[in-house]
């Protein structure tokens, strides 16, 4: 009888595959960073990256904005309320290497870096309301502009005020709403 292979190992190779993926993106940038670079910085095989991630760095990519998402959302909890924008900004500062890359015009070609960053609010947890207006694309710009700022930043006090200007900017465009012409 054929032994059964466990996958004891399968989170901790994903992990070092991300982990290398978002050193070499961010220091070399993504367009320079070959797959082959990925797999010998995090001591797996080229394979392991098909297998782990479906396909080339692209989908690896993917993974770290999913990550990224995954942050915010833990950070929420599952009822988004009151306070989202700050906890949107508060792993973008805290996660700053992540959110760069993530931002930066150096992403895989058809990557919008600055949709992706905010549409699972639109999408999945349903913070903004996307009713075709202004409203949503204006408050996705003020969090994403302040994002990138404070991701520059290495003073968290400085981070913090940024922050606490964008709450207020999106609290300001909240209020006023939107309403479609007749």
């Amino acid at each position: 009888m054929q032994k059964k292979w466990e996958w004891r190992t399968t989170s901790r190779v994903r992990s070092n595959v991300l982990d290398a993926a978002l050193h070499l993106f961010t220091v070399n940038g993504y367009d320079a960073t070959t797959q082959a670079e990925i797999a010998a910085e995090s001591k797996a095989s080229v394979g392991s990256l098909y297998h782990h991630f479906g396909g080339g760095k692209d989908k690896i990519f993917a993974a770290l904005a999913d990550y990224f998402r995954e942050c915010v959302a833990e950070a929420m909890g599952p009822e988004p309320g009151e306070g989202w924008e700050r906890i949107y900004l508060e792993v973008a500062w805290q996660r700053r290497d992540l959110y760069r890359l993530l931002t930066s015009a150096d992403s895989p070609p058809g990557h919008s870096a600055t949709r992706r960053a905010l549409q699972f609010f639109v999408e999945d947890l349903g913070v903004l309301e996307h009713d075709g207006g202004p409203l949503a694309p204006t408050l996705m710009g003020i969090l994403i502009e302040a994002g990138q700022f404070i991701a520059d930043l290495d003073d968290e006090s400085e981070a913090q005020r940024i922050i606490a200007a964008a709450c207020q900017w999106c609290r300001v465009v909240s209020a006023v709403g939107y309403s479609a012409p007749p």
